[in-house]
């Protein structure tokens, strides 16, 4: 389901003025409170908190700047607004410098809070090319929450936002249509550009936002900790149209999503240049580009080129993503560590010079446990091609309902070192015959080829109750290395013995499930995220409801204490989600459709 900025809880639009009359600021110090009253505040020249003094700026309020006129910060600043009294840092002209927050040594928790804020037509092209909207320096209580930074360029680094040396917190907010330019091989970080910083995202979505490197966000010599954020439409003329990371650091994502985002070169969403260390858990990639008729595109998802540290994929699925010549999916040249993935209809787009549908390696090694290979395709290799590049897969299935008949699942290239495949205990479409190429295959026990007997192919790969690979897989002496919970984050080994790919088999659906399940009742169905939910009076409480969207993402909690309870939902995306109910030994899941 493609990301949408309702899933920020914001309303970014609404901005409701009550202007009794306006202030003019001819520039200079600021300081004490600004409020709707006196909005708005045009400010003629540049304006400064001294670092002793304190702004505190209320809802309803729009501070407009003339000409090049900015703020610098060294002080505290408190700008506070509600949902439909936002906050308004704006221009007459797209001129104004934005936001300049510099530290001060102080120890205070968030001396700088940006609340229900909309930053627009901030540009860095005179003097402070960094920064359009946003630039922060050695200043770590920064706070930006339920906030917009939204069309602001810069001529090099952070179109919408720049970071240095700042340790910010970034919660609930939209980084969208911001630039820099295209021209300067120093323009980078279309959304956000962090340097020597380790920020925290919570809840923040990147759209649309353009630059050379790291259309939505680029990291340099940074810690970036990215939790429940989205990243569409975000592009790049060369690397990385979502995130590019470099110069060593971490990138470590949980419950997030990349859609429709596009590089010109290489990773559609995510391009990982040099030492970076990565640790994805729920992460969904679907339709990132990479390449162009033009250029040649290498990681259709995500780039990982050679000097990066291990990087480790746990429950993430990788769905109709493309580049034209390698990994239509990833491509790597550090070492990968892959468990509970989807990788689904993923593809190259060179006629005559494809390698590798969903994975292209580079001289490294892949561990694949409990993943599903399903409907990638190119000229050499549908799945894998591997560059003097080792191979291991446990407990996974490779299957294809409409194999390319010219090509084999697994490509091996002897460059200057062998390249390897170990296999055991999976499921591979047409066994061994399906390797091509030289190098050292291993195909060890517990290998089978048999219909996967998915419950619906190319679109749902959990197994029907009649599959093969139920209890098919490995665990015994290699336990330690099988995920606890499946990609749904049902229980691993149901059953005795863990199943092979990314779903494991639950059984069929107990007595107690089709009890709650026929006794679930929605009312209304479809609603706009506040509906009452009606439980049998003889279900057993309490109770616990998850809502999750159809890609597997849990999106909302809740205990319910009553047979019939009322439910609002945070404001979500129009779509079809389902609801899960927990009580003691009683379980059961229901479809439900949003609609606003």
């Amino acid at each position: 389901m493609p990301f949408n900025k309702a899933y920020l809880l914001i309303s970014l639009l609404v901005f409701g003025f009550t202007c009794q009359s306006q202030t003019i600021i001819p520039g200079g110090y600021v300081s004490g409170n600004w409020d709707q009253w006196s909005s708005p505040y045009l400010i003629q020249d540049d304006i400064t908190i001294h670092e002793d003094s304190v702004l505190n700026i209320s809802g309803n309020v729009e501070i407009i700047f003339q000409d090049t006129a900015g703020l610098d910060v060294y002080g505290v600043l408190q700008a506070i607004g509600g949902n439909i009294s936002k906050i308004e840092f704006t221009a007459e002209v797209d001129t104004w410098e934005g936001i300049q927050i510099y530290g001060n040594g102080s120890p205070a928790t968030d001396s700088v809070i940006l609340d229900h804020c909309i930053i627009s037509k901030g540009a860095a092209f005179n003097g402070e090319l960094n920064g359009g909207g946003l630039w922060i320096s050695n200043r770590d209580e920064v706070r930006v929450s339920r906030s917009s930074i939204g069309g602001n360029y810069a001529e090099h680094k952070g179109g919408g936002i720049y970071i240095e040396n700042s340790d910010i917190l970034i919660i609930a907010s939209c980084i969208e249509m911001n630039a820099t330019s295209q021209d300067s091989l120093d323009a980078n970080g279309g959304g956000m550009y962090v340097k020597d910083s380790n920020p925290v995202f919570l809840g923040v979505l990147f759209y649309g936002n353009e630059s050379r490197l790291g259309g939505g966000l680029y990291g340099s010599n940074s810690s970036l900790v990215i939790f429940n954020c989205g990243f569409q439409e975000n592009s790049s003329i060369s690397d990385g149209g979502a995130i590019c990371c470099s110069d060593n650091g971490s990138l470590n994502m949980d419950y997030c999503d990349f859609f429709d985002n596009t590089a010109g070169n290489n990773g559609g969403s995510i391009a990982l240049l040099y030492g970076i260390s990565t640790n994805f858990s729920y992460v969904n990639f679907v339709n990132s580009k990479a390449g162009s008729l033009y250029n040649s595109g290498i990681g259709g998802a995500l780039y990982i080129s050679t000097g990066n540290y291990d990087q480790r994929f746990e429950n993430c699925t990788f769905i109709e993503n493309s580049a034209t010549v390698f990994g239509g999916a990833m491509y790597s040249g550090s070492y990968v560590y892959l468990s509970n993935c989807l990788f689904n209809t993923n593809t190259l787009t060179s006629v005559n010079s494809s390698f590798g549908g969903a994975v292209a390696l580079y001289y490294i090694s892949l561990w694949a446990v409990n993943c599903t290979f399903s409907n990638n395709n190119s000229k050499y290799g549908t799945t894998f091609y591997s560059t003097s590049a080792g191979i291991d897969m446990m407990n996974c299935i490779l299957w294809d309902p409409f194999p390319n008949p010219d090509a084999t699942a697994i490509s091996l290239f002897y460059l200057t070192m062998p390249p390897s495949v170990f296999i055991e205990h999976s499921n591979i479409q047409f066994g061994e015959e399906n390797i091509s190429g030289n190098g050292i295959i291993t195909w060890a026990n517990g290998n089978i080829d048999e219909y996967p007997a998915f419950v619906l192919p190319q679109e749902d790969f959990s197994l029907d109750w009649n599959s093969p690979c139920i209890n098919a897989g490995r665990s015994d002496t290699l336990v330690s290395m099988i995920p606890e919970t499946d990609l749904n984050g049902e229980t691993r080994i149901s059953g005795g013995e863990v199943d092979m790919g990314a779903y494991e088999y639950q059984g069929p659906i107990s007595i107690n499930e089709l009890y709650v399940k026929n006794q679930i009742n929605i009312t209304p169905n479809p609603n706009n995220g506040c509906f009452i939910i009606h439980l049998d009076k003889d279900f057993i409480l309490p109770a616990r409801i998850e809502l999750y969207t159809i890609a597997g993402n849990i999106t909302y909690v809740q205990r319910i204490s009553s047979q019939i309870e009322q439910v609002n939902l945070p404001q979500l995306p129009d779509g079809v989600y389902i609801l899960k109910l927990k009580g003691k030994g009683e379980f059961g899941t229901t479809k439900m459709i949003i609609k606003n």
